[in-house]
């Protein structure tokens, strides 16, 4: 199903859901986005539990634990994220086996990324199962192209079953778009909006001036772009609108965030909203995990939210629940904002569509737009592009890229990512060995390197080892969910054919040339017969289970006594309470596992990731942590310490169990969950996994209670707090 953004999307899916609980079954909702998992189960709840109908979420990281497979095979609505949903079944099928409904957010996103393919590859293994045709799955989107365009897409999740899909570009807004451009000639800024094809305009829509007196500041303001955008932003709000600033780079947001607090110091700005007790809860959580003087944290005291993926998740919650309360009249954010959020405001202003000297895709920039302009509260909602050029033809130019980009703005193009990584993958082999593309094929089956990289050869190329080993692990997971580990080597082609057979894939491989037509099967067959050559059974099926690459199964296989060993040292040091050898542990584990994809970083490892990370067991508080790993410290902590390195910890714990390690069932995986919440304490750990958000406030509730509690059971029946606490 496919509508614009802001169209309903979700009651859809709610409509969708309501029948499915009717007929007594369960139902899973899957969206390919953290951040996004957690906004739904939020709005699930809000809906559901009314009815005594649970929503649950499986989307914290990628091991799977008791409760979260005890959550999966009862919960009534269930809240996943693609990594959690395909590892869970890997380990046990049946865990669905009751469920009736399976919803796709984001259904667009497929593509030749490491969580598109992983997503693609989910998509595939629910449509093969046995069970499959009793199971419904409803795929949403808001940028599905036409029915037309998106006939092979419809053809491979309904598996070839007459019917079509539902497509409205009904919008409960109109949309205008314009310009607000600073004109030297007037000496203030023009608003220029497009209406039902002709140009309406307020000639002096910005007026400029001075500082008060006293101020340190003496020039007029705006003074430059950042500037005039906040002005505009101002001068909206005053007229009761509600304003979103998108920033194509990140790091753009908080320098806006920090213009915002100099003008207000200044005198320039005044705040725009006295701080609610919302908005309080907020910022203790901000400084929590940022100290106070961060921008994030400060901006919010004045009635702004700043919002980018390089902000805490916990934090960026709290941001998130005072949008959907509409308490913050401004917001600035990055390209998270264009990422499925639920979120919509009367204006949205963007200061700029450039990105690492591109211009933003069209795709992107349609999803960013469709933000603007509240159902129920707005007639219409205004895209304007804030443009500040002093010189007549760098105005026309940026005019005219405007004008294009609202022209091009629309669906995406369907495609497999499967069928585009494959294509990635020849292409970056053939630049490496400086072959002809079509003679990769050859090039891979006669040269058993041909896939590892080469520094060397690659001296010249963009492409990094990262991106390497990535891509290549991405193409193993997803051969290994197509063929069974135990199929015999001889039998690869002819099985990898018939998996393939009714794939996205081979849907779309006709609109490729006829060389590549021939040669892309093939090549994921060579990739299949190179995996099978180095590997027994067993070793697929540990590979197959922990959801890795060959590559990284291989390098853990490899030193899986050891990985094994310092899992269970750390085991012991935990229920002991012995936090330095934890530490030692953890700090040894993480600096083998970080060597290979996909639990290595994409940048270098923080100089001090050792001291980071020992902070973080110890229960630090998170702002210490990421001040100690330094300015991407916030990045590195959630993908690699909360995300990866519990993958790595959990994947060697399958892969023990695969191979019949006589010690694996001595791992009971709590080393990862505690590396996860980031404390050591059980009973600390316990609140927090529980739903308590804070880490301080889990931590001081223990110290001065006393409490020694490792169940959610037993801090329920023991621990003098109310579940409304927990709950936040």
């Amino acid at each position: 199903m496919s509508t614009l953004p802001s169209a309903g999307k979700t009651r859809i899916a709610e409509l969708c859901i309501l029948r499915t609980l009717a007929s007594t079954q369960r139902v899973v909702y899957v969206t390919p986005l953290r951040a996004l998992s957690a906004q739904v189960e939020r709005d699930l709840a809000q809906t559901f539990l009314c009815l005594g109908l649970s929503v649950s979420s499986l989307y914290s990281s990628v091991e799977l634990d008791s409760g979260d497979a005890e959550t999966l095979r009862q919960g009534h609505i269930v809240v996943s994220t693609p990594e959690k949903l395909s590892f869970a079944l890997r380990n046990d099928a049946t865990l669905i086996d009751d469920v009736g409904l399976v919803v796709l957010d984001e259904g667009h996103m497929l593509g030749p990324n490491e969580r598109e393919v992983r997503y693609e590859v989910l998509v595939e293994s629910l449509l093969r199962r046995q069970d499959a045709a009793k199971r419904r799955i409803v795929a949403l989107s808001a940028l599905f192209p036409t029915p037309e365009e998106m006939a092979p897409l419809v053809a491979w999740v309904r598996q070839d079953a007459s019917g079509e899909p539902i497509y409205s570009n009904w919008r409960p807004t109109r949309q205008r778009f314009g310009t607000i451009q600073w004109l030297d000639g007037v000496g203030a800024a023009r608003l220029d909006m497009a209406v039902e094809g002709q140009n309406s305009f307020i000639r002096r829509f910005i007026e400029p001036y001075l500082p008060p007196e006293g101020s340190r500041r003496k020039n007029a303001f705006p003074n430059n772009k950042n500037e005039l955008t906040l002005a505009a932003a101002w001068q909206f709000v005053e007229q009761g609108r509600r304003v979103f600033v998108y920033c194509p780079l990140r790091r753009s947001v908080e320098t806006l965030g920090k213009l915002i607090l100099t003008s207000i110091r200044q005198g320039i700005l005044t705040p725009l909203r006295e701080a609610s007790q919302r908005m309080l809860d907020a910022i203790n959580t901000g400084t929590e995990w940022l100290g106070a003087e961060h921008p994030a944290v400060q901006c919010l005291q004045h009635g702004v939210a700043l919002h980018h993926a390089g902000l805490p998740r916990p934090f960026l919650n709290e941001i998130e629940g005072l949008l959907r309360s509409d308490e913050c009249p401004l917001v600035i954010a990055s390209p998270t904002l264009a990422q499925g959020l639920n979120l919509s405001a009367s204006v949205l202003l963007i200061p700029s569509i450039w990105r690492n000297q591109s211009i933003i895709p069209s795709t992107e920039f349609a999803n960013v737009a469709g933000r603007a302009g509240r159902a129920f509260a707005d007639l219409e909602g205004l895209v304007i592009h804030v443009i500040w050029e002093g010189v007549a033809w760098r105005r026309r130019y940026a005019l005219q890229n405007w004008k294009n980009l609202v022209s091009s703005a629309g669906s995406i193009r369907v495609v497999s990512g499967l069928l585009e990584l494959t294509i990635r993958i020849c292409t970056m082999i053939a630049d490496q060995a400086n072959v002809p593309f079509e003679e990769v094929l050859e090039y891979v089956t006669s040269n058993e390197s041909a896939w590892d990289f080469n520094p060397t050869q690659n001296s010249g190329s963009e492409r990094t080892e990262a991106d390497w080993e990535s891509a290549i692990a991405s193409l193993d997971t997803a051969i290994l969910s197509l063929l069974d580990p135990e199929t015999e080597e001889s039998n690869i082609d002819s099985n990898l054919a018939q998996a393939l057979d009714g794939s996205l894939f081979s849907r779309l491989l006709p609109s490729k040339d006829q060389a590549e037509q021939e040669m892309l099967p093939q090549f994921v067959a060579a990739r299949a017969h190179n995996i099978w050559s180095a590997t027994d059974a067993t070793q697929r099926r540990g590979v197959y289970l922990s959801g890795v690459g060959f590559q990284a199964g291989s390098y853990l296989t490899t030193g899986l006594d050891g990985l094994v060993a310092l899992l269970l040292e750390a085991e012991a040091a935990i229920e002991n309470g012995e936090l330095t050898d934890l530490v030692e542990a953890v700090t040894t584990f993480a600096d083998l596992v970080c060597r290979v994809a996909p639990f290595r970083p994409r940048d270098p490892m923080p100089p001090t990731w050792r001291d980071g990370l020992a902070a973080w067991l110890e229960g630090r508080p998170a702002s210490d942590v990421i001040s100690i790993l330094g300015s991407d410290g916030v990045d590195f902590l959630q993908d690699i310490i909360t995300y990866r390195l519990p993958w790595a910890m959990e994947a060697v714990r399958v892969l023990a169990i695969a191979v019949g390690d006589s010690r694996a069932n001595d791992l009971k995986g709590l080393v990862a969950a505690i590396t996860e919440t980031g404390n050591a304490n059980l009973t600390v750990h316990t609140l927090i996994r529980s739903g308590l958000r804070s880490r301080e406030a889990a931590r001081e509730a223990v110290e001065s209670t006393g409490a020694s509690l490792a169940t959610e059971q037993g801090w329920r029946n023991g621990l003098p707090l109310k579940k409304t606490n927990l709950d936040g």
